[in-house]
């Protein structure tokens, strides 16, 4: 009798792992046509005031002098622009996009650093398709700003891990007991359960942003790994140096799953079953509350990889609105030392615009616009540009 338990025991925990590796694998193919199908679109349908608020939380906390003022993001309606352009997989894409376009660079190297990593998201379907299914493992978290709650990890406070470790220990002694004992201990186990259901939604009320904080951590580390793996030769410095500082989180991560569950998928079988180990155990109460400390070790290398890996998301936003756009020109940056002009109007130039800046355009015309009329311009000095009432000025 008792092999025969045992042999169905197996059985059952044969069966319960095939089913989980099935899920897995449906859950990818589900993945791999969402984000097949969505290439070249904007992700984010709507923007709450709250939303808003989250996503340009690492601009406020990092403009500077060449940031643009809010007259003229506003001025040019850039905010659509933005939703237009969006399509992150994580919260730290979000915020890095935005940051970019609030805070434009006119360092030749870092533009090209910069094109030679879309240039290559552009180019190679399949290694773009593997780095953001990573990311998506990364996710978004929308109910409150994960970079001002990084920022906050030095002030992160401990809690008792005693009431859970009870908890835990009285449900394993109940399972024990409930073998021996009569049909009416029952209720007794039942209550159990009801205690700590109702101890395990208090505790994770009072301390929900800081569990969701830890979530996202998890889900950051879990994603770095799966990007860290992408063979990718135009990211490759990006992603190594992304590879070196999730190296530094292996002892950190031990057990991860007791805490963060999911991969952005429904219907995962071993995901569900450990939500209902986490409500009647603690576990993931129990892990967090020891790991407060280790944390607060860490808090410039998660900083760090939040924007890694937000610049990459970021980067794959602007490959896939190249896609939507259908049309565009990526600008050429020369050097006057290497083009030099002719020498009168060299003299000219340094005469009336001592930076030496010089911008030539051609059918510029705002994305926002579906029939524009397009504009040419070569400036090398501040210009006046007159006409009449809503013919288009603030916009060019």
């Amino acid at each position: 009798m008792k092999i025969q338990v045992l042999m169905a025991g197996v059985l059952l925990c044969a069966l319960f792992f095939w089913k989980a590796l099935q899920d897995r694998k449906k859950d990818r193919e589900k993945l791999k046509q969402k984000l097949g199908s969505e290439w070249g679109k904007p992700v984010r349908v709507e923007y709450s005031d709250e939303i808003w608020n989250h996503i340009a939380s690492f601009y406020r906390g990092n403009k500077n002098e060449t940031s643009v003022d809010e007259i003229t993001w506003n001025d040019l309606n850039l905010s659509a622009v933005y939703g237009q352009m969006n399509h992150t997989r994580t919260s730290a894409g979000e915020m890095m996009l935005f940051y970019m376009l609030r805070t434009p660079v006119f360092h030749e190297q870092e533009l090209k650093r910069r094109e030679r990593l879309v240039s290559g998201i552009q180019k190679r379907e399949q290694e773009r398709q593997a780095l953001e299914e990573a990311l998506f493992e990364i996710g978004k978290t929308d109910r409150f700003s994960v970079y001002e709650y990084l920022l906050k990890i030095k002030d992160l406070k401990t809690f008792s891990q005693i009431p859970h470790l009870f908890c835990a220990g009285l449900l394993l002694a109940g399972t024990v007991l409930l073998f021996f004992l009569p049909v009416w201990y029952l209720l007794v186990y039942s209550g159990i359960l009801l205690f700590n259901t109702f101890l395990y939604f208090y505790e994770k009320g009072k301390h929900i942003r800081e569990i969701s904080l830890f979530h996202f951590i998890f889900h950051l580390l879990r994603g770095c790994e799966a990007v860290s793996a992408v063979s990718f030769p135009e990211l490759a410095e990006e992603i190594g140096t992304i590879k070196e500082l999730a190296g530094r989180f292996r002892k950190y991560r031990r057990f991860h799953f007791l805490v963060a569950g999911g991969e952005g998928m429904s219907g995962n079988v071993f995901d569900s079953i450990m939500d209902y180990v986490r409500i009647l155990f603690h576990v993931d109460l129990i892990k967090i509350s020891t790991m407060t400390k280790e944390t607060k070790k860490y808090e410039s290398e998660i900083l760090q990889l939040f924007e890694k890996t937000g610049e990459l998301d970021a980067m794959l936003s602007v490959a896939s609105y190249r896609e939507f756009l259908g049309e565009y020109v990526v600008p050429e940056i020369l050097d006057v030392e290497r083009n030099p002009l002719p020498e009168k109007e060299q003299h000219r130039m340094e005469a009336q615009n001592p930076g030496g800046v010089r911008l030539h355009v051609e059918g510029l015309y705002h994305p926002l616009v579906k029939e524009p009329v397009k504009n040419s311009i070569i400036m090398d000095r501040p210009v006046l540009l007159t006409g009449s009432n809503a013919s288009g000025k603030s916009t060019f």
